[in-house]
């Protein structure tokens, strides 16, 4: 028998992610290609003996589309075992999908269920890790070059989550729930595939967490909706919380005990009746408790923010870093991706238990993946720039420094991030979109190791801005997210920071200059933060000191050519961060 490597995918990967209308779905989409993936990793190892190199743990919550391994056979026997494993893949899939069917007509949805997922596999024959690693990653690009795809026919409405496939699913509106049944006479009919498709009844509160009043979902969307724990060997969460409950977190959190249990209340009643809106029972749960909550709030005067964060991060040049380009001595590539792969595993499992409170009760967010050389989560306003920060140095800790230590190495291994801060009633669609960018301009225009942040307004305006995690001149190093974390704590603060009428009256001198000299920046900033103190004495004249010095560094940094308001924007966006969170 001979060794081979063999390289497995599975897709589709970001369209079914973010085709989400609830975090509860972009979790499920996630978290369902996640274990269909370790479910191929685990027919190689327990099936045909093999072992499983990348990623190191098959069994972690977040797992990557792909897997690599090792496996001895003869050739003769390889498409045997590669169809075998995609068969079991696909097998796999339909249960779970016939799972979330129960009682519904299983016939009516198998076609797309059996044609969605899209599978590729290579072996090749292994004599060098290293050039073989790198020729079958070529060979599976060449053939997702040239795949085959199989043509359906369909005509009808599509599913209101993916806007690809048939209706399949449909719950009435309240003004359809006259409607017995599905007739060619019936109004609805035109809305769904056929009439042998499934309507819900308008009233059926059951059905409140799977399908909406005049939605329609595929047989796809509908699986993903429909997931359960029971569904799954490894932990699934079925109450993956709202964007309304997260950016409510710390907001509850300053409330007594019995106020904090998010299954008593109604998160988005409590940010209606901020907006003075009346509860009705049909749109919300919990009022009683709901309205009990709000009251707390406002007797304490604890700030309610309509804004959340979400935050992704991604690896820099991983494909390079995993082909051996950056690794002197080739022939360690395989220990290179295995002590990789263990680190980025445990990396990902500390990031997802460390923003949900896991260590110090302190609930910031809630990851959707976190792989370790990517991540996608939800973060309370309050805690954003806190979790950027400790997210970065992490990464640094966890995994660039001990890799350093054990290969030699010429560069950094490092993150690049995109944050959209966002409005709860804004499309999920927009926040997905927007990170997205964001990601991306930190990694094209930042130079990778580098943040981009935007804000989208609920007036419409939109502000962004984009920074190296790390300066360096002159023998210092300057943390650009430190400073702006520092900077939005001491904004909108009474008893020790300053109002932000300076970054106004700034912005309006030096808005429209592409540089401003030095000299002229600082004595404008210093004079400026004295007219806005709102401390007084000596120890004003220390913080004005203080922050005129930060931010000339600041603008210094920002005058890279990403574009000519960063500076500006960065402290706009700051200011709003520390108005909604005060």
């Amino acid at each position: 028998m001979t060794e081979y490597l063999f390289l497995f995918t599975i897709g589709p990967v970001q369209s079914f992610i973010v085709q989400a209308r609830k975090t509860q779905d972009l979790y499920a989409g996630s978290f369902l290609i996640s274990r269909l993936c370790g479910f191929a990793a685990e027919k190689l190892v327990e099936g045909y003996g093999g072992k499983i190199i990348f990623p190191s743990d098959i069994f972690a919550e977040s797992l990557p589309n792909r897997f690599i391994g090792k496996i001895e056979a003869d050739e003769s026997s390889l498409q045997a075992i590669g169809k075998e494993i995609e068969k079991s893949v696909r097998d796999e899939f339909r249960d779970i999908a016939f799972k979330s069917l129960k009682k519904y007509d299983k016939d009516i949805f198998k076609m797309q269920i059996d044609t969605f997922l899209d599978i590729h596999w290579v072996f090749q024959p292994l004599s060098d890790y290293q050039k073989d690693y790198v020729e079958i990653e070529q060979i599976l690009g060449s053939i997702k070059n040239i795949r085959t795809f199989v043509q359906i026919s369909e005509t009808g409405r599509k599913c209101s989550l993916c806007g690809e496939r048939n209706v399949l699913f449909y719950r009435k509106r309240e003004s359809e729930k006259w409607i017995k049944d599905n007739r060619p006479s019936n109004k609805l009919l035109p809305k769904l595939l056929d009439g042998k498709s499934e309507i819900f009844e308008y009233n059926d509160i059951n059905l409140n967490k799977i399908i909406a009043p005049g939605e329609g979902l595929c047989a796809i969307c509908f699986t993903k909706r429909n997931l359960s724990e029971n569904d799954f060997s490894v932990k699934f969460n079925d109450s993956f919380p709202s964007t309304s409950n997260i950016a409510l977190y710390h907001a509850i959190s300053q409330l007594p005990e019995d106020f904090k249990n998010p299954n008593k209340f109604d998160a988005q009643g409590i940010l209606a009746l901020k907006d003075g809106k009346h509860l009705n029972e049909t749109e919300f749960e919990y009022i009683e408790d709901t309205c009990k909550v709000y009251e707390q709030l406002k007797d304490k005067k604890i700030k309610i923010s309509d804004y959340y964060a979400l935050v992704m991060f991604d690896g820099d040049h991983m494909g390079k870093w995993l082909s051996g380009e950056y690794i002197k001595d080739k022939s360690r590539l395989e220990d290179f991706h295995k002590e990789l792969s263990r680190r980025l595993t445990n990396f990902g499992k500390w990031s997802k238990e460390y923003i949900c409170g896991k260590d110090d009760n302190i609930e910031k967010g809630h990851a959707v993946y976190a792989g370790g050389d990517d991540f996608m989560g939800f973060v309370c306003l309050d805690y954003l720039m806190e979790v950027m920060q400790k997210l970065r140095d992490e990464f640094d800790v966890q995994v660039n420094e001990p890799m350093h230590k054990k290969f030699a190495i010429g560069e950094k291994l490092t993150i690049s991030a995109g944050i959209i801060i966002i409005h709860y009633k804004d499309p999920l669609s927009e926040a997905l979109k927007w990170a997205r960018k964001m990601e991306h301009e930190a990694k094209e225009n930042g130079g990778r190791d580098a943040f981009a942040i935007a804000v989208m307004k609920h007036s419409g305006e939109i502000r962004k801005t984009i920074w190296k995690w790390n300066y360096e001149s002159g023998g210092c190093s300057r943390n650009s997210s430190e400073v702006l974390k520092d900077l939005s704590n001491v904004l909108h603060n009474d008893k020790t920071g300053f109002s932000n009428t300076f970054i106004k009256n700034l912005e309006s001198e030096f808005g429209s200059m592409k540089v401003v000299e030095d000299g002229m920046m600082k004595a404008e900033l210093k004079r400026l933060l004295g007219r806005s103190s709102k401390i007084t004495g000596d120890r004003k004249n220390k913080e004005v000191k203080n922050w005129s010095n930060k931010l000339k560094e600041l603008y210094a940094d920002s005058q890279t050519g990403y574009m000519e308001s960063n500076f500006f924007s960065a402290l706009d966006i700051v200011d709003f961060i520390a108005r909604e969170t005060r």
